[in-house]
């Protein structure tokens, strides 16, 4: 958000509210997208790396419609609307990645509920 302010030609502030309200909306969006991904492993348990790509694409959709400081900050700088838009694009794919890597890496196969540790990448944890 400081390189969005500097890039409008704004100064960059820090606040305890604005950095509790991303924290917040952080974990609201996080648990959303948490469900959305077990639904959709649930669903299409096949589709394993464009789960990452479908994640991200949501919670940046979810993000964009529901979200007033993201609104906010393109409204803010709208001659870098794209531009906003295409960070936070990359780093919600970026997210949705790295989401999906950590949880096909501690993800505990049917096989592993007899009450082994054994993880899908057979490290024991």
């Amino acid at each position: 958000m400081r390189a969005v302010a500097l890039a409008g030609g704004l100064p960059p502030a820090f606040s305890v509210g604005g950095t509790l309200e991303v924290l917040l909306i952080g974990a609201l969006y996080g648990g959303a997208g948490g469900l959305f991904y077990e639904l959709l492993a649930r669903l299409r348990p096949e589709w394993h790396w464009p789960r990452a790509a479908i994640l991200g694409v949501a919670l940046f959709g979810f993000a964009a419609a529901t979200s007033a400081a993201g609104r906010g900050a393109v409204a803010g700088v709208p001659q870098l609307r794209a531009v906003v838009l295409a960070l936070f694009g990359v780093l919600f794919l970026a997210y949705g990645t790295v989401v999906h890597a950590l949880m096909v890496r501690w993800e505990v196969r049917p096989r592993d509920l007899d009450g082994s540790t054994t993880t899908r990448s057979g490290d024991a944890g």
